[in-house]
């Protein structure tokens, strides 16, 4: 089968030790079965402490350090396990983060997700940040989906990449078009204090910045341009329904003005200040199934307003 990617991603390359926000920090890295196995058959005396750093309770992890760090993390920001046996010996999931993958009706998707500081950037810089390619083939099939979201995310930039309409008119086009109203800030407020975070001071932070108010900065539309694209690809692309694509759009659009909320309220107008704030609301919101669910409910409740 094909499989695609947006053009920015041949771009894309791990930072390792230059990244300030390591994946290997914060976050629970679960081993998959075939790893495990993999780990069990190393011998040596680093193999051994690969071992030992696993917990085998319920879903295998690795046991992170009293400061939230992966035990294979060395002082220098690299991965020991890579260093002593190579890349080849990851689990699955440090091998594959920042992407992620979805069957499409033409083919596999794969994509990199904003909670990557580097793969942010690149998200947030590309200039063809809407243009899908061919980048080859793999054995197999994709997983043909009832329904096809593709026609509807062309639709969705085709929009979004309309110059003669203004930044705002584009997202009141792209609401109107599958029936999202704007949010009621106060509720909407209310269901960011609701969620679950990582860091617990992003409740108090993003619920305190959101605000729905159309105006936007001249100076950051084009980031956020991109940001939307971004969330476009990433959720509606999935739909399994015209239903579900709707609430995939609202949590799209919710996403957007939270974003641009939160640059708003931090003064956070240079790249790497928006480029941080994207990447905490992507880890603290898309990397988490119930917060993301949540607000794509949310988004298209009749009653909320």
């Amino acid at each position: 089968m094909k499989r695609y990617a947006p053009a920015y991603y041949k771009d894309f390359s791990c930072i390792a030790d230059k990244c300030r926000h390591s994946c290997c920090v914060g976050w629970e890295i679960d081993v998959d079965k075939k790893t495990l196995g993999k780990y069990k058959k190393l011998r040596d005396g680093y193999g051994e402490m690969i071992l030992a750093s696993i917990d085998t309770r319920d879903t295998p992890h690795f046991s992170l350090c009293g400061d939230e760090r992966c035990p294979h993390l060395d002082e220098r920001g690299l991965c020991r396990i890579i260093s002593h046996y190579g890349e080849g010996c990851l689990c699955d999931i440090c091998r594959e983060h920042p992407r992620f993958y979805n069957d499409t009706a033409k083919g596999r998707e794969v994509g990199l997700g904003m909670a990557c500081e580097e793969a942010c950037r690149l998200i947030l810089t590309a200039k063809d940040y809407t243009a899908v390619c061919e980048i080859g083939k793999e054995k197999g099939r994709a997983r043909r989906p009832s329904f096809n979201a593709l026609p509807e995310r062309e639709r969705i930039y085709s929009i979004l990449l309309d110059d003669s309409l203004a930044y705002p008119e584009r997202l009141e086009k792209i609401a109107d078009a599958y029936g999202i109203s704007p949010p009621d800030d106060t509720k909407c407020r209310e269901r960011l204090a609701s969620l679950e975070y990582m860091t617990e001071e992003n409740r108090a932070r993003f619920a305190g910045a959101f605000s729905a108010e159309p105006s936007t900065p001249q100076e950051i539309q084009p980031l956020l341009c991109r940001a939307l694209a971004y969330f476009v690809f990433r959720h509606v692309t999935v739909a399994k329904s015209m239903e579900d694509l709707r609430m995939a759009v609202g949590f799209s659009l919710l996403c957007e003005r939270l974003l641009c909320s939160l640059v708003k309220a931090e003064n956070a107008f240079g790249l790497d200040a928006f480029c941080d704030r994207a990447r905490i609301l992507s880890e603290e919101l898309e990397y988490s199934e119930e917060n993301t669910r949540a607000l794509m409910i949310f988004s298209i409740q009749k009653n909320r307003f």
